[in-house]
């Protein structure tokens, strides 16, 4: 797995693909990518809007040689006497699906929210993203229920999990 680097999201050059991971995500986890077009425009400006800000997320790509073959979104939650990390994206190009990249992402976020002093980390699932739901528990995730929040701002009326992972201090 030496061969993959985690580099800083580059916009500038690199949007397109941002957002095609993203509406990949909504399509594996709603069924349909209609619900991303709808939040975030047409070509995904709104999205792109959030990502640029650096604010709420942090992304990276996964790379590979000269490819791009993954992307994370990490950000922090909280106030500042409960602030935990927060995974907002796991994605990898169908073609590197299930050949152990996921665990890539999954450490490097890990470290990650340790190095800024994280002692949980949260993330959504769908819960019919049942191949997700697997690698997540086999990582050490624990399921704590369903994110209410989420199944009322979803149109598709799928139900989506909130899953939580202790961390251990650096």
């Amino acid at each position: 797995m030496s061969d993959f680097q985690l580099k800083p999201i580059d916009l500038k050059n690199n949007s397109e693909i941002c957002v095609s991971f993203r509406a990949d995500s909504f399509k594996i986890s709603f069924l349909s990518d209609r619900e991303f077009w709808t939040r975030y425009g047409l070509q995904g400006e709104k999205y792109l809007a959030l990502l640029s800000s650096k604010e709420r997320i942090e992304g990276f790509h996964l790379w590979s040689q000269d490819q791009i073959t993954g992307q994370v979104e990490l950000g922090m939650k909280g106030s500042s006497t409960s602030l935990h990390g927060h995974v907002y994206l796991y994605s990898l190009v169908s073609e590197m699906r299930g050949k152990g990249l996921g665990k890539i992402l999954d450490d490097f976020s890990i470290r990650y929210f340790q190095e800024k002093g994280a002692s949980k980390v949260t993330l959504t699932v769908s819960l019919i993203n049942r191949s997700a739901v697997r690698f997540y528990e086999k990582q050490g995730w624990k399921n704590i229920g369903v994110n209410e929040v989420e199944a009322q701002q979803s149109q598709t009326g799928l139900s989506v999990y909130y899953m939580e992972r202790d961390l251990m201090p650096l």
